[in-house]
């Protein structure tokens, strides 16, 4: 019997990618960088022998488009509060150099709010075409709008309103008082299922809940609204501006404009207890992002953009302009291990974003008949997932691949490609059941 483990890569870069190969004759794995001129250029992996996951690769290359989204770079929205150009996206690499700019035309907005990633590899961003027409816009790194979703909620009386994240198959919107879900792929599903004093921020859990922070408290919700419980703070909280949840220590950060004697705070709290741990003045901080580092991103109405450790010590500044709005680009997931067991096929995989993924399989890749096997496969705190395929029997060979989660009454016809769409290129790792076997190949090809 045969098992492979099939991903998705979105090809990054305009001619420029790498491919990996590797064979009995040769038993350490080559990655190979395809430059500008055609040259291939090695770098030595690991054994490959000793491999039974997927690995991950790496690009190189530019794009000639303004910016391009790369796994790990940030990606900024400003405001109107100091007169700052509105429409324009900025993207920052890791370190904080500025790498380009996407500026959306006046006939598409006037002003740019919240921006999440999602899993099919488009970046969402809450952007008003005028005073009271706002929308969610699903952009490709070129500024072409992939969906726009019409977006019924009070946006433009706040400069902190809007707040998104995209996760499970949703795409959730924070506005004047109120929470609002869309189906992804599907513009007019939108539903308004949490209500409250201004909401600020959302996020998602890796257990699928949601936490949304309000004016005043933060609440964990299920994403169609119900209560689950309320965070326990031990301090007063007023005007709260962004949240962030760093999963592995179980950390929550708060940032609020606050008020006499306590103002203008980032903090963080254990998000069982509620206790407050630390906390540092930042003077007008808003939008909170936990990156893939474990680091924490601070937008600000009239400062540059920070990156903070987890005591909230300053790491970083990015650029000289306030930006009130960000988001980073996620890494894919990583298969760790794929074994075949007496009860099925045992596959592993880390998403250090905590994001839960739709497993698929395939028996025949010539038929491209793709079926899903569990719609939402639900991380740990540190991003891992085991998953057991208990197909009985197991046909002779079989291919997986992780997709992005339907929603549940998604319309077949609206659901997401795999993730990192396109142009796209499947990877097929191909394994034999005999664990000390060598790797049988791998192949590359557009589908």
């Amino acid at each position: 019997m045969q098992i492979c483990v099939h991903r998705w890569f979105q090809k990054l870069w305009s001619d420029k990618f790498v491919i990996l190969s590797a064979s009995p004759s040769s038993p350490r794995g080559d990655v190979l960088r395809m430059l500008g001129g055609g040259s291939l250029v090695p770098y030595k992996l690991g054994t490959m022998r000793s491999l039974s996951f997927a690995l991950a690769l790496a690009f190189a290359g530019n794009l000639l488009a303004d910016i391009s989204f790369v796994p790990g770079h940030y990606y900024s929205s400003s405001n109107t509060f100091t007169g700052n150009v509105t429409t324009t996206i900025t993207e920052w690499a890791h370190g904080g150099n500025q790498v380009g700019t996407l500026t959306l035309p006046p006939s598409v907005a006037f002003d740019i709010h919240g921006m999440a990633f999602g899993q099919d590899g488009l970046l969402y961003a809450v952007v008003g075409s005028s005073f009271n027409v706002w929308t969610v816009l699903a952009l490709k790194s070129s500024g072409d709008v992939a969906t726009t979703y019409p977006l019924n909620v009070y946006i433009y009386g706040n400069l902190s309103y809007g707040k998104i994240t995209v996760a499970g198959g949703y795409i959730f919107v924070g506005g004047q008082n109120v929470l609002v879900r869309y189906r992804v792929g599907e513009p007019n599903s939108a539903t308004t299922i949490y209500s409250g004093n201004q909401i600020f921020g959302v996020k998602m859990l890796p257990n699928g809940n949601l936490l949304v922070a309000a004016a005043y408290n933060v609440t964990e919700i299920t994403v169609d609204g119900t209560l689950v419980r309320p965070f326990p703070s031990n301090t007063s909280l007023g005007d709260i501006r962004g949240i962030a949840y760093h999963a592995p220590s179980n950390k929550l950060f708060i940032s609020h404009l606050g008020y006499t004697g306590f103002n203008f705070q980032v903090m963080r709290f254990d998000y069982t207890s509620g206790i407050r741990e630390t906390n540092v003045s930042h003077w007008y901080a808003d939008d909170l992002l936990v990156d893939e580092d474990g680091n924490l991103m601070v937008g600000s109405r009239t400062l540059p953009p920070a990156k903070l450790d987890r005591d909230l010590n300053t790491l970083n500044t990015f650029g000289a302009d306030s930006q009130l709005f960000i988001a980073e680009c996620p890494f894919p997931p990583q298969w760790q291990a794929l074994n075949v067991g007496v009860d099925g096929v045992h596959l592993s995989w880390k998403d250090p974003a905590t994001r839960s993924w739709r497993v698929e399989s395939c028996d025949d890749l010539e038929t491209g008949n793709w079926k899903s096997l569990v719609d939402l496969a639900l991380p740990d705190a540190q991003g891992n997932v085991q998953w057991v395929d208990t197909t009985n029997p197991i046909p002779p060979k079989r291919f997986y691949r992780l997709a992005p989660p339907h929603a549940p009454g998604a319309r077949p016809g609206s659901l997401p490609r795999p993730a990192y769409r396109g142009p796209l290129r499947e990877n097929h790792f191909t394994r034999p059941a005999n664990p000390d076997a060598d790797w049988r190949g791998f192949r590359m090809g557009d589908r």
